[in-house]
């Protein structure tokens, strides 16, 4: 079968399943208001090959008139149907990313560093890599500053500075490992602060996904 020429318009259409060939796609296709409940790749002629997501997502991409957030809701829906999950998110996360271009500046802003934490509250995981690296930034910078920026606290129990612990106490909410409270950061390990309004941020991003207030699709 050969591509159709010209334009292809599915603008509201219903139907019960879409058998295709990637072969067959137009290089425009009109699928805002498309509903369906299936997609395959045409039956019989080839049974075991497939279109994959990041396939699926092009076949979205051909729509001249550019992005549309109903194609997106409609395959999110396919592929959770189907009990994948996975590829379910990966076309949500690719519908946040499309959405970013008609924004402000701000919010634009606010989409990429949501992206870029949890993955637009669809990979809240990404939050522990995040987590990593903070703390391994921090030991690493408080290792060096000690002991010539640290003074021990007044009234402390003579607890030994641990640049892991340290960064650890400053950086996981409502955690008290007892280094902050005996130790006194001058000269640039004051700025270990930093280091507490992130972990309150990344807390903040985790309680957001694991609860879906970040998800909107």
């Amino acid at each position: 079968m050969r591509s159709p020429r010209g334009v292809v318009n599915l603008e509201g259409a219903e139907v019960g399943a879409i058998y295709d060939d990637e072969k067959t796609w137009p290089s425009e296709l009109r699928l805002s208001g498309l509903t369906y409940g299936g997609l395959e790749v045409r039956p019989v002629v080839d049974r075991e090959s497939g279109i994959s997501v990041k396939d699926r997502l092009r076949w979205l991409k051909l729509d001249p008139k550019g992005y549309a957030p109903q194609p997106y809701e409609q395959l999110i829906a396919f592929y959770r149907r189907a009990g994948d999950d996975k590829d379910a998110r990966r076309v949500a996360i690719e519908k946040q990313r499309r959405r970013r271009d008609g924004l402000s500046l701000p919010a634009q802003a606010w989409s990429l560093f949501l992206g870029a934490t949890v993955g637009h509250g669809y990979r809240a995981w990404f939050l522990f890599l995040w987590l990593l690296g903070l703390v391994g930034v921090g030991w690493f910078v408080f290792d060096r500053a000690y002991p010539e920026h640290f003074t021990a606290a007044n009234g402390s129990p003579g607890i030994s500075f641990q640049p892991l612990l340290y960064t650890l106490d400053l950086t996981l909410p409502v955690v008290n490992l007892h280094q902050n409270d005996a130790w006194i950061a001058t000269g640039p390990a004051r700025w270990g602060a930093v280091f507490t309004i992130a972990g309150w941020v990344l807390a903040t991003l985790a309680l957001a996904a694991l609860t879906g207030l970040l998800k909107k699709d």
